[in-house]
């Protein structure tokens, strides 16, 4: 008879058990190496939140659009950091009904606003309130520390942070993606919008709901060269009565050594509806440019460029053009005259119009991403022109323009 060793000797567990070993040791070191790689992501969305609030300068220009069931709320902004106690910025803001039978909490449905530092300048373009002019006011500047001013704080709040491996170029440089969705029950986020709310309070119940069903996702675009942010987009959704509101958020950031400066508005000047800027406004109104252009009974809202800066920028940078707006570029002499996509982000119709009013040609130009300066596609007018007339790609076809047509101007 021979011995036989049992199962559960020590020596014949010592070779059962060396595979479970090695799978927990796998799985551990994979494990390891994917919290790793979050947590350098994570380092990373700091150091970059942290190199934006150390930068001399910067400019902003983008968009802040909220929208209801039954209302739409558009900022359109121009701002200009040059250092804690130097900050600046001029925005249009606009809101209208769409229908639902509701409306937003606005005391101004068309209003431009310039704030420098501590003062703020506020003019209403209702037309109950026209007569108004501007209004000076006192303005915390400690505000400009807050989200609303720097919505790419919230890069450091980011947990799960996706990186797109392709490249893209934003202003001349190139640029990687970032994205994520914060949790929403992120602290910073919630103090942002609701700032401790009372137990018990209408704000209060609002914040539970917003844990519950709120969403806050953003991309963000960071500059490889020096680790500054290009580009900031975020969606964010909240729960409102029975519906929820949406806020879109698209900002370009370019200017960071040197950005230039606002100028306080003209108390006595009146800027019109939905210009690009206060210098625009002030200088539309003192040339007597129109402020509507009528095509085959069809009227857009102008932006005036007539002047050298404003005729170079354009639309350039700008994340959008309402529908029943129109960027018009007036020129000195009536000639052939050229454009091109130079940072534009959307495509638009051109309509070419001679010193009679009429559409001599019609053009659509679209975007070129990535394509250097001496390589964009340039746009010629066919025959002399006084004036173009830039509104959404599409739209020209949609609403049946041809040459030949009159533009009529008021």
């Amino acid at each position: 008879a021979a011995w036989q060793e049992s199962w559960w000797s020590r020596r014949r567990m010592r070779y059962a058990i060396l595979p479970f070993a090695l799978l927990a040791l796998t799985l551990g070191y994979g494990t390891a190496a994917y919290l790793n790689g979050d947590y350098q992501k994570q380092a990373f969305a700091k150091t970059t939140v942290r190199q934006m609030e150390g930068a001399p300068s910067y400019m902003a220009v983008g968009s802040d659009i909220v929208r209801t069931s039954s209302a739409v709320q558009e900022v359109r902004e121009q701002f200009m950091y040059i250092s804690p106690s130097q900050v600046q910025t001029s925005y249009h803001t606009s809101a209208r009904d769409v229908g639902g039978g509701g409306s937003l909490p606005v005391d101004c449905a068309e209003k431009e606003i310039v704030i420098i530092s501590s003062t703020r300048y506020q003019y209403c373009a209702d037309d109950d309130k026209l007569a108004d002019g501007w209004s000076v006011d006192s303005f915390d500047p400690a505000i400009f520390t807050q989200p609303i001013f720097r919505p790419w704080v919230r890069f450091s709040w980011c947990r799960k942070i996706q990186e797109d491996p392709e490249l893209q170029m934003i202003n001349g440089a190139e640029t990687r993606l970032y994205s994520c969705e914060i949790p929403n029950a992120v602290e910073a986020e919630l103090e942002s919008a609701w700032q401790s709310p009372e137990e018990g309070s209408k704000e209060a119940e609002a914040l539970e709901r917003f844990l519950s069903e709120g969403s806050v996702d953003i991309s963000i675009w960071v500059r490889q060269e020096d680790g500054y942010i290009g580009r900031f987009s975020m969606t964010k959704t909240s729960p409102q009565g029975s519906s929820m509101v949406t806020e879109t958020v698209d900002y370009l950031y370019t200017g960071f050594s040197q950005v230039p400066k606002i100028e306080p508005p003209d108390s006595h000047t009146l800027p019109s509806s939905g210009a690009t800027d206060i210098g625009d406004t002030v200088q539309a109104q003192q040339l007597n440019l129109p402020e509507t252009v009528t095509i085959g009974g069809v009227a857009f809202n102008l932006d005036v460029a007539a002047d050298d800066a404003s005729l170079a920028r354009g639309l350039s940078n700008r994340t959008l053009l309402a529908q029943d707006a129109g960027m018009l570029f007036v020129f000195p002499t009536e000639e052939l005259v050229t454009f091109w996509m130079k940072d534009m982000l959307f495509d638009v119709d051109v309509l070419f119009i001679n010193s009679s009013g009429s559409i001599i040609d019609i053009q659509t130009m679209q975007t070129e991403s990535g394509v250097v300066d001496e390589q964009l596609t340039r746009y010629q007018s066919s025959g002399p022109a006084l004036f173009a007339l830039e509104i959404n790609a599409g739209l020209a076809e949609q609403f049946g323009f041809q040459v030949g047509m009159q533009a009529l101007f008021e």
